[in-house]
């Protein structure tokens, strides 16, 4: 899994103008230096999933870093309306369809 951080900084930045801050109200806010929220924002530092979370959570979204395409949150709200039992029903059926294009 590959991230782009650059991407993943300008959503943080998005959110962050958002809300009305400024960088050094979210670095204090996450007990994070200024210099590092900025070097987030455009992408210069990797950040870490505590980091994310933190600012996450002052920012109020949800962390998808996965998340690539239009077709992934269909399937992902088509599941999260499976109970568990359908869940593990479509996870045995995508294993064998995969499996057999594999061998394909």
């Amino acid at each position: 899994m590959s991230i782009n951080y650059r991407k993943l900084g300008q959503k943080i930045k998005q959110f962050r103008l958002t809300k009305g801050l400024s960088q050094e109200e979210l670095a204090e806010k996450c007990n994070l230096s200024t210099s590092y929220i900025s070097y987030i924002e455009t992408g210069k530092k990797k950040i870490n999933f505590s980091q994310l979370e933190k600012i996450s959570n002052e920012l109020n979204f949800s962390i998808d870093i996965n998340s690539k395409t239009e077709e992934k949150h269909s399937l992902i709200t088509l599941l999260n309306k499976c109970s568990f039992r359908e869940k593990k029903f479509l996870n045995k059926v995508l294993k064998l369809i995969i499996s057999e294009i594999e061998t394909y």
